[in-house]
């Protein structure tokens, strides 16, 4: 009887244990597949976090599942063909240019869409997105904005906009008339604002430019030299005359054109003058002609020759006007209009004379050709300049000519001809000297250059015969 009561215990005890085993077997199944179920739930809920969800629409078009890429190339595919047609009419006053929706860049907002798109699921809760994804509920349908994106094609319609509307400015001038400085009035222009066209634009609903039209923006453009500053030209700063009445036909026509070139230059405050590039190439086309030049220590015929005139009697007009230039050399032989140390010479691509307005109000070249006498002038602001300027040139060293002989059998044994007479060579100091204006006392004389003019060689042929 103990026996099989023993024996019974055991079997109850074996078969709770074999209960309990199998239900904490059923529990952790039960947790595991929970685990599993919230992962696989948890992953499909993250698959769409950067997709549109379920139950989103673009123009009744379903477009849940889709990428923001894959959505922006859906919408462009779908809908970029059914873009309405119309015009625009821009207006400025009584002018005005009419566009067509296409030359403003018409298109849908798709940026505008994709992006209520995904705000439609920002604020769900885990809940909801897991009930939207498996059984979508809510619904939205999005409806696709024109608007115009004018940006890529804002080159060509502002071309069009500023030769229809804008209006230049009108630099003032100045000139001389019998001695008095006579200046024009300056006018502002006007310009299409291009910042304001495109913000206008791209904020106009199409429908509501098409009825409307759009006002162009104009802002106002300053003209470069205005009426005011020019107005400071009051007189007759300096001048310098020269003439080349013994001159040829050919050297006269080069220096007048070389002078027309540079009469009415304007300077600005602190602007150079090169008088190669305000002159420019001396060519046939442009008129200049054969005349004498001076090339190494000898004359000879040339392109151009004479235009040194106008250089040298600039440079005089220049210096006296208180203007030291920035780049000036000598000719390397004596001139016939100018005294030694006076000159300046210039040479296409080579040598230039150059200067810098050194005031605070502009200056003016004026300059006359008439009666075959150059006269260049200066003209600023008188009443600011309280010194007069001048030129002195002392020689210093007088340079000896050689003599070169050549044998020549056509003349008597012995007999001696002068070909070509030598003349010696000079060396020049040259100074600027400054006087007060009203009193004319001697305030300094500075020492500026060493000018060397060269020894021409005596030629003399000695008979052989």
């Amino acid at each position: 009887m103990y026996k099989v009561s023993k024996t019974y215990k055991n079997l109850r005890f074996g078969s709770r244990f074999l209960t309990f085993i199998v239900m904490g077997l059923m529990i952790v199944g039960i947790i595991s597949f929970i685990s599993f179920l919230d992962f696989k739930i948890s992953s499909i809920v993250n698959d769409w976090e950067d997709k549109v969800y379920k139950g989103v629409a673009i123009n009744n078009l379903d477009v849940s599942g889709l990428s923001e890429s894959a959505l922006k190339d859906f919408l462009v595919e779908s809908f970029s063909h059914n873009l309405s047609d119309g015009n625009v009419e821009f207006r400025l006053g009584n002018e005005s240019v009419v566009f067509s929706y296409r030359d403003l860049g018409l298109t849908y907002d798709y940026d505008k869409a994709i992006e209520q798109a995904f705000s439609f699921s920002k604020n769900f809760t885990y809940g909801e997105k897991i009930s939207q994804i498996f059984n979508p509920s809510k619904k939205l349908n999005i409806n696709l904005v024109e608007k115009f994106d004018i940006n890529e094609n804002i080159d060509d319609v502002y071309r069009i906009l500023s030769e229809k509307f804008n209006i230049d400015p009108v630099d003032a001038s100045v000139s001389i008339l019998d001695g008095q400085v006579v200046v024009s009035e300056s006018r502002n222009g006007l310009e299409i604002d291009k910042e304001s066209l495109i913000k206008m634009v791209n904020d106009t609903s199409p429908s509501s430019a098409s009825k409307n039209g759009i006002e162009v923006t104009t802002k106002s453009v300053d003209p470069k030299i205005s009426s005011e500053v020019l107005g400071k030209i009051n007189g007759k700063i300096s001048s310098y005359t020269t003439t080349y009445k013994s001159s040829s036909t050919e050297r006269a026509t080069n220096v007048e054109l070389s002078a027309n070139s540079i009469n009415g230059t304007i300077l600005m405050p602190g602007e150079s003058f090169s008088f190669n590039k305000v002159v420019g190439p001396r060519t046939r086309e442009r008129g200049y002609k054969d005349a004498a030049i001076i090339v190494g220590n000898v004359y000879e015929s040339g392109l151009g020759g004479g235009i040194c005139q106008t250089s040298s009697t600039l440079h005089q007009a220049v210096i006296r006007a208180g203007i030291v230039p920035t780049q000036r050399r000598n000719h390397t032989l004596p001139t016939s209009y100018m005294p030694l140390g006076f000159d300046a010479v210039v040479a296409w691509g080579s040598l230039d004379y150059v200067f810098k307005n050194p005031y605070n109000f502009p200056i003016l070249i004026d300059v006359s050709t008439a009666g075959r006498t150059l006269t260049i002038s200066i003209y600023g602001d008188v009443t600011a300049i309280d010194k007069t300027y001048s030129v002195v040139a002392e020689t210093y060293e007088s340079v000896p000519y050689t003599t070169k002989t050549i044998n020549d059998n056509t003349l008597a044994k012995g007999k001696q001809v002068v070909e070509k007479n030598g003349v010696n060579g000079t060396r020049v100091r040259v100074y600027i000297v400054t006087k007060d204006k009203y009193t004319g006392e001697v305030l300094e004389k500075k020492h500026m250059w060493n000018d060397y003019y060269v020894p021409q060689q005596k030629v003399v042929r000695v008979g052989t015969k």
